[in-house]
């Protein structure tokens, strides 16, 4: 463009890169303004000219449309894109794509990353083969070749074996009705089916390639041969169920009737495509062709609505004809609408169980994969999973680095984002336990997060120790009855069921890699430190230092210094490998703070354990808080153990007058204790990971905890119960481990769990004890709370007692009144006399405790699981049962069409340019902080903490006014992830904020307001993400979402791609945090689809800094997440 304002130029050139901008061979004068910034005016005359002037440019008048400009010829478009291939990886890199190469490469490829500079990687899974919407493996190449300019061999073969492997095996209805698996050849019945079907799937062969599958095992051949590489095609006869009387009163649109068609060919499938195409109206027409019962599937209840008001206005069906059952409602009819978790539960499944369903219907079908809505795959076969505990459970997790004690909601959220679903896990290890009592490390292989709406159940031994679960969560126990070690249901736990905690902890406690040979008795203090000085021996030589001189490391003036006043920086003393032997210690200010470079594990244990229970870092000291009082005084001891790490430091001493003196440490001491991970949390307290991984630093790191927070009492009989208290559950679930591994019985009670805590203080109120028998520690084998069942009971009342005599012949040393434990000589002896197996009880690894209480609590927002090989865990020193093989919730679509069936669907390219769906304009807005405050909070925050504050980001409120203020008459949805930030934004723009604490008749009341036009802004939570209709949307502004889920990022996108009208959608994200991957990566699948994502700096940022807005061209990049 020219100085002239008035009249703008147009180069070809720069035609060309407009057309690269928006991925198109064509564009619109508008879409060329926005673009270089000019008005549409200027645009569309500098278009003329170039028309007029040069021939490669053409115009076109469209009908009901824009006059659009295309280059004559298109192939110098094509030349501008680059496509590398890369067979051997089955990976494609493409560089500034068409909008056509991204429709066709998302046939058969999977988008996995992408730069903001308009190049992208996919790469081709075998699923993605699985899943193409081709009729044969001819059509599939000629796409494949289409889309990469070439052929390439060994790409080529890889998909046609895929092609063929999905149809290797197929599942038919038998004329006698049962179920026949088939395979197209006897090898890969007993090669393949053989080797991977569950034990029982299997009733009897037929045939060399035919085997009757069991009426149950169904889902679960499909589940194995799918995991085995081998997609099943299910053509089986399903019931047809009762006829209804259904006729649509509207027309399909072409696509949408090609969308009945296959599915009725097919028997089964998932309608894909994007919202606002008319998935729901299609499923009416499926219906309708159909013609039989019909039970839809829906996540929740507003949905239940709004399927019952299509259904009435758009088919013929009549109030009688359709039943919901929800809440409160319970009906069933020739058409029923149900929501995931009244259909999956087990009170209710034998209803719909017992109904011969014509066509089952699963609205949102990305729930099918979840923990309830999973269940529900039972109307089509045998199939359950869906184990969980609450977020607050604490798991032991070893990495190469260590063992530290980690809440579940923490590891989920490290994988997971805010997201729900499952990740996958590598590299983690956790405690289980075998069939046999031996406890071990067992591979973590995933971890979940799952939305819950129902109540959790709190299962409480004994001892103290509890766990908070789902009521399909089964717990590891030993059943009385059986003698042996099986898992229950929290609802089935009786009189004769122990639950079981480690007594013991395996031999490798830290992993290989975390210790290698290191010396385990010694603690390296120097290695611990980033910075800091050096401290050297009076008596080193002075040839010490030569290698300053020798390296040329420092000036003289230096060199001289630190030869002179005997102290290296600690950078440089590592840069010239100076010799430990003659460094007296490390420090940070003053020499006399100095600690010495290598500590004993005992004395630094013992130093730790006094700091988590009562220390605290202020500022640059740590400050003990050690008892003193006319009775007592801990002073001295306190003295003592900070002296064994700290020789030389002033330790000051100040009493607050309240039987408490302060003593005060400054120095290198506050850096280390924060090296090791410790802080001044409360709630935050634990075993350092550098403690729990080794066995010698166990006993002083206790022995610390209970001079520094410890209780003694004497009981009955002159025994000694040692209680602490402390507010972290991750800190008592750690101390559990440290106990039982030197043969403590020990258990934990807990106060009210509503009690305050004052985090960052050191004078907390407490809601954990951990106590244990102090001189009751395990010295052989002996066996901690064995349960006593009837039987053992009785053989033990029936033998002789002899108090004066160690057990020997029958006796034993004295009664039974309140013991828990036995040696193995009265072990055996019991168990002589009752048939009872001594030996397995005296080797096994577990304690077993009696079931105190099994109490309903109330319900969670979410509910976790991890997954591990021996399918159990230990979560709050309770052995839990989990999934061996869970399924994703979030983006593994193959899940869902092995479940219900194949992908049917139009491309969203043909729907976009057909005009049927809004192509969304989506622009990605990276907002500053507001200021250093709200930055500095931010960076020294972790977990979900830090994901919170940067998506609550207060600027975030300017720049949705901004948004809204340059679309004043759009009707807009935005969308919030946090209560917190829903509620700020709807104070500062008196906006109503929907979310799932609303009360259900107030929402309605406000989403009618919006479908009737009489309300043109809405806030919502995730409330409103999936399903909810709310129609002519024109812009969707997401201030903060689930941690980059593309599902969540689509269907927000969703509101606003209806046939009519703009489609905008603007996602928010703090500049740099990790909200900026999030943001790109919620928009994926958009991008994959063919829709434009454009990423730009936030408006109302550069308004208060006298900047241009992105949108005048200063900055913004097109992008394709």
């Amino acid at each position: 463009m020219t100085d002239d304002e008035t009249d703008p130029t147009l180069s070809l050139d720069a035609f060309y890169d407009a057309l690269e901008s928006v991925g198109r061979p064509v564009v619109t004068a508008g879409r060329l303004a926005g673009v270089l910034g000019w008005t549409q005016a200027e645009a569309s005359d500098a278009l003329d000219r170039l028309a007029d002037d040069d021939a490669a440019v053409q115009r076109v008048d469209v009908s009901n449309d824009p006059v659009v400009w295309f280059p004559t010829d298109w192939a110098r478009t094509t030349e501008r894109e680059r496509v590398v291939v890369f067979p051997e990886h089955r990976e494609v890199v493409v560089d500034q794509p068409t909008q056509f190469t991204r429709a066709q490469l998302a046939q058969f490829a999977t988008l996995t990353d992408t730069t903001g500079e308009n190049a992208y990687r996919y790469r081709v899974r075998e699923e993605d083969v699985w899943g193409a919407p081709h009729g044969d493996v001819e059509a599939l190449q000629r796409t494949l070749r289409q889309a990469l300019g070439d052929r390439y061999p060994t790409l080529e073969e890889f998909v046609t074996d895929q092609w063929r492997r999905a149809r290797q095996f197929r599942l038919y209805t038998h004329d006698e009705g049962y179920v026949v698996l088939e395979a197209s050849s006897p090898e890969m019945m007993g090669n393949v089916a053989e080797q991977h079907l569950s034990e029982g799937t299997i009733r009897a062969p037929i045939t060399d390639t035919e085997a009757w599958v069991a009426a149950e095992a169904v889902a679960t051949v499909k589940r194995d041969l799918y995991e085995a590489g081998y997609p099943v095609q299910d053509d089986r006869t399903l019931d047809e169920g009762a006829a209804i009387d259904i006729d649509l009163r509207l027309s399909l649109r072409d696509y949408q009737r090609g969308w009945v068609k296959r599915f009725v060919e097919s028997g089964s499938g998932v309608l894909v495509g994007p919202p606002g195409s008319g998935k729901t109206v299609a499923a009416l027409g499926v219906m309708d062709d159909i013609g039989r019962e019909t039970l839809i599937l829906v996540p929740g209840r507003e949905l239940v609505g709004q399927w019952r008001d299509s259904l009435l206005e758009y088919t013929t069906l009549t109030h009688d004809d359709v039943a919901e059952y929800h809440g409160g409602v319970k009906e069933i009819g020739p058409v029923t609408i149900a929501t995931y978790s009244s259909a999956g539960m087990e009170r209710h499944r034998r209803l719909f169980d017992e109904k011969r369903w014509g066509l089952v219907v699963y609205d949102e079908a990305h729930h099918i994969p979840g923990d309830v809505f999973r269940r529900t795959a039972d109307l089509q076969a045998s199939a359950r999973l869906g184990l969980s505990v609450d977020g607050d459970t604490v798991v032991p997790v070893r990495s190469e680095t260590g063992v530290e004690m980690r809440r579940i909601e923490s590891l989920a959220s490290e994988y997971l984002g805010d997201g729900v679903g499952v990740a996958s896990v590598s590299d983690l290890e956790t405690l289980a336990v075998t069939e046999d009592g031996a406890v071990e490390w067992t591979p973590l292989t995933s971890v979940m997060r799952h939305a819950h709406d129902g109540p959790l159940y709190r299962v409480r031994a004994r001892n103290g120790r509890e766990v908070t679960v789902t009521e399909d969560h089964s717990l590891i126990v030993f059943d009385g009855d059986e003698m042996a070690i099986t898992s229950k249901l929290p609802g089935d736990l009786g009189d004769d069921d122990f639950l079981l905690q480690p007594s013991t902890l395996p031999d490798a406690v830290a992993s290989a890699e975390s210790t290698g040979d290191a010396d385990t008795s010694t603690v390296d203090v120097m290695g611990l430190l980033d910075e800091g000085y050096v401290l050297v021996n009076e008596d080193a030589p002075t040839s010490a230092f030569d290698a300053l001189y020798e390296r040329d490391v420092g000036d003289n003036k230096a060199r001289y210094r630190w030869k002179s006043r005997r102290y290296l920086p600690l950078d440089v003393a590592r840069e010239i490998d100076f010799e430990r032997e003659f460094v007296k210690g490390v420090y940070v200010h003053g020499r006399r703070t100095y600690v010495p470079p290598v500590v004993s594990t005992e004395a630094f244990a013992r130093l730790a354990g006094l700091f988590v229970a009562d220390g605290a870092i202020d500022d640059h000291r740590v400050e003990f808080y050690a008892e003193d009082s006319a009775q007592t005084s801990e002073v001295d001891a306190f003295r003592d153990v900070i002296r064994a790490v700290c020789p030389e430091a002033d330790i000051n001493s100040v009493a607050n007058g309240e039987n408490c003196t302060t003593l005060r440490v400054s120095g290198v001491l506050p850096r280390i204790l924060e090296k090791i991970g410790l802080s001044n949390g409360a709630r935050e307290k634990h075993v350092p990971p550098m403690v729990l991984s080794n066995p010698d630093a166990y006993e002083p790191f206790l022995e610390g905890v209970v001079l520094g927070d410890g209780h003694r009492a004497t009981r009955e009989r002159g025994r000694e119960m040692v209680t602490i208290s402390t507010s972290s559950d991750r800190l008592a679930q750690g101390l559990n481990l440290i106990l039982a591994e030197l043969g403590y019985v020990g258990g934990v009670y807990r106060r009210d769990c509503d009690v305050g805590v004052r985090e960052g203080e050191h004078d907390t109120v407490t809601n954990n004890l951990v106590r244990f028998n102090s001189k009751n520690r395990q010295s052989g084998g002996r066996l901690s709370l064995t349960p006593f069942t009837e039987t053992l009971s009785d053989a033990y009342e029936g033998l002789p007692r002899d108090p004066s005599r160690a057990a020997d012949g029958g006796q034993l040393t004295s009664g039974l009144s309140d013991r828990v434990r036995l040696n193995d000589d009265e072990l055996r002896t019991i168990s002589a006399r009752s048939g009872i197996d001594a030996d397995w009880l005296a080797e096994t690894d577990v304690a077993m405790l009696d079931v105190e209480s099994v109490t309903e609590v109330d319900g969670e927002e979410y509910v976790y699981d991890v997954s591990t090989e021996h399918e159990n865990f230990l979560g709050n020193h309770l052995f839990c049962h989990n999934s061996a093989t869970p399924v994703r919730g979030d983006d593994r679509e193959a899940d869902i069409y092995t479940l219900i069936g194949p992908p049917i669907g139009t491309d969203w390219e043909a729907l976009f340019e057909a005009g049927f769906v809004q192509e969304p304009e989506v622009e990605i807005r990276f907002v500053p902080w507001t200021d250093d405050e709200h930055r500095y909070e931010y960076a020294s925050a972790d977990g979900h903490e830090r994901r919170m504050l940067a998506a609550s980001n207060p600027a975030k409120i300017d720049e949705v006014r901004a948004i809204l203020e340059s679309h004043p008459d759009a009707k807009t949805l935005l969308f919030v992830d946090y209560l917190d930030q829903g509620e700020q934004l709807s104070d500062a723009l008196s906006i109503p904020f929907v979310s799932g604490d609303t009360p259900h008749s107030h929402r309605e009341r406000l989403f009618h307001e919006f479908r009737a036009g009489e309300r043109d802004t809405l806030l919502v939570s995730r409330v409103a993400d999936e399903g909810i209709d709310l129609p002519d949307a024109e812009l969707a502004i997401v201030a903060s979402g689930l941690g980059g889920s593309r599902r969540q990022g689509a269907q927000r996108a969703g509101r606003t791609m209806r046939p009519a009208g703009r489609a905008l959608v603007y996602v928010l994200a703090t500049r740099g945090t990790e909200e900026e991957d999030f943001a790109r990566n919620q928009t994926r699948h958009l991008a994959e689809k063919g829709a434009r994502v454009r990423e730009a700096d936030a408006e109302a940022h550069a308004d208060a800094n006298g900047g241009e807005h992105p949108r005048n061209g200063r900055t913004g990049s097109e992008r394709d997440p």
